[in-house]
């Protein structure tokens, strides 16, 4: 608890929006934190891609429903969101073909005054970490503390050859169960790493305000 904000970098909308709005409402329900920010997309790259308007779709639907539970739910996202607690909103970098570490200066100057940022998904962990084929036992830190200006935790069902952060072995041992367990689905990650205060200046977004 203590105030500040925390930033969620969505990914997909229907379930996975509902337990990312589930989140924001226990963090702002419970004074962890008095903001949340959450990042939609302005466009789909996939069709399943939270944009601005299906936030506010499930709140419709929220607050139509005759569950009781769900219409109550429905109706403090609503007032988080009239409050100006629960924020939605979009930039371009979201949906630009560039790497993490290439964010615009001011998107990185505004991730700084977060407590945390929580990056969700598999294109977006393959953005952090450069979509390069690390030695899987390459911590994260290593790859982010030089340019991520704040506390991060990646989430990321693993669908692509690549990812950081295992175990000694770890790779080896779940291949021998799973040949395909890069990309199956069926394994996923969560990392945290902590920004050590002093440890870097924002150095990211080389080209300004260009995407």
């Amino acid at each position: 608890s203590g105030g500040g904000r925390v930033d969620i970098v969505l990914d997909n909308s229907g379930i996975e929006l509902l337990c990312d709005m589930v989140l924001a409402d226990v963090l702002l329900t419970y004074g962890v934190v008095t903001s949340v920010r959450l990042h939609a997309k302005g466009e789909p790259l996939f069709i399943s891609d939270a944009m601005p308007k299906d936030i506010l779709n499930h709140v419709s639907a929220l607050l139509a429903s005759a569950e009781p539970l769900l219409h109550e739910f429905g109706t403090r996202i609503h007032r988080l969101l009239q409050d100006g607690a629960l924020e939605v909103c979009s930039h371009q970098f979201w949906t630009a073909p560039r790497l993490f570490w290439e964010m615009p200066i001011s998107l990185a100057a505004d991730l700084a005054t977060s407590r945390l940022v929580i990056v969700k998904g598999d294109a977006n962990y393959r953005r952090l970490i450069g979509d390069r084929q690390w030695t899987p036992t390459t911590p994260l830190a290593q790859v982010v503390s030089p340019w991520f200006p704040t506390h991060l935790a990646a989430l990321r069902t693993m669908k692509a050859e690549v990812a950081v952060g295992l175990k000694e072995g770890q790779a080896e041992a779940t291949r021998a169960t799973d040949a395909n367990w890069w990309t199956s689905g069926k394994y996923g990650s969560i990392q945290f790493v902590p920004f050590q205060k002093g440890q870097k200046e924002i150095t990211v977004g080389t080209d300004g305000e260009n995407i």
